[in-house]
């Protein structure tokens, strides 16, 4: 399925086709990534988040695009979640409001010959690390 984006705002960012059911985890917990030795190198990257609801969410990672390449370097992306409809969540389950989600960018710096970092954003604020890609 293709999916657009629409950015709205500054800080906003959500998949057009389903912009009612994705909305922003609350914050960030971790953020790591590992850098795939290729030529051009793939870039994983793996977030921890939580949530002040209640159930099993899906959690996902789109990235912003860009027409002019960011001046700092920084490429965002942003920590998303989506309730599970259909489920029933288990009593111990229940508690628990923690959500991950990761992206893989494959020959990134050849997408992006300007990356110096990765900033993932989440309602309540942001996570900024930087990557050494030479």
């Amino acid at each position: 399925m293709a999916v657009a984006f629409l950015a709205l705002g500054t800080n906003s960012f959500v998949a057009a086709d389903d912009a009612e059911k994705w909305q922003r985890a609350d914050d960030i917990d971790h953020v790591t990534w590992s850098m795939e030795i290729s030529e051009p190198p793939n870039l994983s990257i793996f977030v921890t988040g939580r949530f002040a609801k209640e159930g099993l969410f899906f959690g996902k990672l789109p990235q912003a695009e860009y027409d002019v390449p960011p001046k700092d370097g920084v490429q965002d992306f942003y920590l998303m979640i989506q309730p599970e409809k259909g489920f029933k969540v288990p009593d111990e389950l229940k508690s628990k409001n923690n959500v991950h989600a990761s992206a893989f960018w494959k020959h990134c710096t050849a997408d992006a010959p300007w990356l110096r970092g990765i900033r993932v954003h989440s309602a309540n604020g942001t996570a900024l690390k930087s990557i050494a890609t030479r």
